[in-house]
Parts: structure tokens; C-alpha cells; sequence
């Protein structure tokens, strides 16, 4: 693996586990309730921000070393 994505694995590897741990964390302690309108807009929210990172990061590590 090149060494321009180590940083990219690192990061969505390590930091996507506390990611998603969190997420965990909040629906079983009904922080966030998936039940309601609300819970469901927010959780869509949150894994669609992490995708959009994730893949705008991907893409600009790409064109970059290209």
C-alpha cells in the first residue's frame, strides 16, 4: 500500500471505530431513538456525513497521486 494512504486507512479505520461505537453508544442508552422521525434524520445525518467524507477523501487522495 502506498504510504499516501496509510493516513486514510488510519483515520477511517481508528476513527470510524469510535464512529460508530458512539453511534451504538447513543441508540442503546435511547440517546438517539431510531423510532421517531427525528432519531431516523439524524442517524441518516450522521452515517451520510461520515460517506461523504469518507468518499470526497478517497477521491482527492486519488486524483491527487494520479
Amino acid at each position: 500500500m502506498p504510504e499516501h494512504w496509510l493516513s486514510f486507512v488510519y483515520q477511517y479505520v481508528v476513527g470510524g471505530f469510535f464512529f460508530f461505537f458512539i453511534i451504538f453508544a447513543a441508540i442503546r442508552t435511547k440517546v438517539l431513538v431510531l423510532q421517531s422521525k427525528e432519531g431516523k434524520r439524524t442517524f441518516i445525518m450522521l452515517i451520510g456525513g461520515f460517506l461523504y467524507f469518507f468518499i470526497g477523501h478517497a477521491l482527492w487522495i486519488y486524483f491527487v497521486t494520479k
